[in-house]
């Protein structure tokens, strides 16, 4: 049967991408050839570590910088010495009519602000055309086989794709974290209050991660159940002339036994036929996880280790490894 024309052009369209490169779910825009055409980010690199101090260079430094020239006495370090109990002390001057906003102030609120709320907002367009070009790629005609040693028919490699989103989800968790650690600090709540919310937290973020992988679970879960009728089929008819040829009607040629290709063909049918049953629908890859994860509980720490010693819990967690 013919391919439909769409599907066809499609699936071409897509081969096409990534005839000079490598396909990603991430990587393109004009933010990132402006970043490339910055120095930022070299060709087939990700150059985290440049850029996250380049972040750190234009929205962090500064406040510092602008807050030690013009009040000396509310710069970083002062304020973690005297553990002043007021919020963005740094921010603000004075109360009531009489206060005003601090240069620190104004480049948090014009810069820092406004470039956060980009790069979270850039994020996010990413991960709707992502979901969309994962939705359209799970409406092709893929060639998807039943016992690729995957496990997921072929397309086990779209498990890692969810690391793309482990930026996002860092920054979100350090804004929320930060949020806090300054409400048990200074406001006198308890850690234990932010616990549903760290929970809702963990799970929107896995479900904005891993969701888009859904679409190829109906596809995946239609192909382990006809490769297990097909390919059970089979193994019954060529189970049942090994059967037949070299246990019921063995006799006077047990030494051609060891010769014999059927033997080694019914271990190498079975192989493939284990990879079919181990088949999962979902393409769920441990290591992207386990880095979403990482990157929703490290920001996290620092509220945690508001209230609680690091000893602690670094007590608890080796309890736990064990």
């Amino acid at each position: 049967m013919a391919r439909p024309r769409h599907a066809e052009s499609e699936r071409r369209a897509f081969a096409n991408a990534g005839a000079d490169g490598e396909v990603s779910l991430v990587r393109g825009g004009p933010f990132y050839r402006l970043q490339q055409a910055a120095g930022l980010i070299e060709p087939n690199r990700w150059n985290l570590g440049r850029r996250v101090v380049f972040a750190l260079a234009i929205g962090w430094l500064p406040l510092v910088i602008l807050t030690a020239l013009f009040h000396p006495n509310l710069n970083t370090a002062a304020i973690w010495h005297e553990r002043v109990a007021e919020h963005w002390t740094w921010a603000v001057i004075g109360s009531g009519a009489s206060a005003h906003i601090t240069p620190a102030g104004w480049y948090f609120g014009l810069i820092g602000q406004v470039t956060y709320r980009f790069l979270v907002g850039l994020g996010s367009w990413k991960w709707l055309l992502a979901t969309f070009l994962l939705f359209k790629l799970s409406r092709l005609d893929l060639r998807l086989v039943a016992t690729h040693p995957d496990r997921h028919g072929g397309i086990g490699f779209l498990g890692l794709a969810p690391m793309g989103f482990a930026p996002i989800a860092f920054a979100i968790s350090a804004a929320i974290g930060s949020n806090w650690r300054d409400q048990i600090l200074h406001a006198g709540a308890h850690l234990m209050a932010f616990k549903i919310q760290a929970v809702v937290l963990l799970a929107v973020i896995l479900i904005m991660a891993l969701g888009p992988l859904v679409f190829f679970v109906p596809r995946l879960a239609k192909l382990r159940r006809s490769g297990i009728i097909q390919y059970g089929t089979l193994a019954q008819i060529h189970s049942t002339d090994f059967h037949e040829k070299w246990i019921l009607h063995r006799s006077g040629h047990e030494e051609e036994f060891l010769a014999a290709p059927e033997a080694s063909t019914l271990t190498d049918y079975g192989s493939s036929y284990e990879n079919i049953e181990a088949m999962q629908p979902f393409p769920f890859d441990k290591g992207a996880f386990v880095s979403l994860a990482l990157a929703v509980a490290v920001p996290l720490m620092p509220a945690v280790l508001a209230q609680i010693p690091l000893a602690v819990v670094l007590k608890d967690l080796l309890q736990a490894a064990r």
